[in-house]
């Protein structure tokens, strides 16, 4: 899934060349992996195209990744700001995510370090580096039971919950209310 999100994140960033003016400031949504999407338009994108607020939800991403210069350090410093929600009751995250890693490591002869997910705990510093100081982390509290999908819902009417304060966060951070 990982070559196929980098795909989507290079065309992405074709659609958003093709489509606005460089210099239109812009701001990603992502759930679950559309975090590598988002991230990997924007190192494509950036600094021709201003990034302003990033919210990621549940992202299946490493959790050192926003941290380490060989990764997205470099797209989330030119960023005004970048949440991210995190969920320990995320069983996706908890047990698939560290399988695929596994994987996905074997599968290009360990030239990757093994991480957990960014949207099971949030970020943390790699090899001597930090988390920049515009990345802000909310951890939901296991005790509520967020689990992968209760971020999007289920498509009830009305929705969950769970759901409805996801929104409320993603709304948030997107307005540039959640202070890092």
């Amino acid at each position: 899934e990982g070559s196929q999100a980098d795909a989507t994140a290079h065309e992405l960033a074709r659609f958003v060349e093709d489509t606005l003016a460089p210099g239109t400031p812009l701001s990603f949504a992502a759930h679950s992996l559309g975090g590598r999407v988002a991230f990997g338009a924007m190192l494509r994108l950036a600094p021709r195209y201003p990034i302003d607020e990033v919210c990621v939800m549940a992202a299946a991403i490493d959790d050192f990744s926003l941290a380490s210069s060989v990764v997205y350090r470099s797209c989330v410093e030119v960023a005004r700001r970048v949440c991210v929600l995190s969920s320990r009751a995320d069983k996706v995250l908890m047990l698939a995510y560290p399988a695929g890693d596994l994987i996905q490591n074997f599968s290009f002869f360990w030239r990757e370090e093994l991480g957990r997910a960014l949207g099971y705990h949030g970020p943390r510093a790699h090899r001597g580096t930090s988390v920049p100081g515009s990345v802000s982390h909310e951890a939901i509290p296991f005790g509520e039971g967020v689990d992968h999908s209760d971020y999007l819902g289920d498509g009830t009417d009305p929705p969950i919950d769970k759901t409805r304060r996801a929104a409320a966060f993603l709304d948030a951070a997107l307005a540039g209310r959640i202070k890092p």
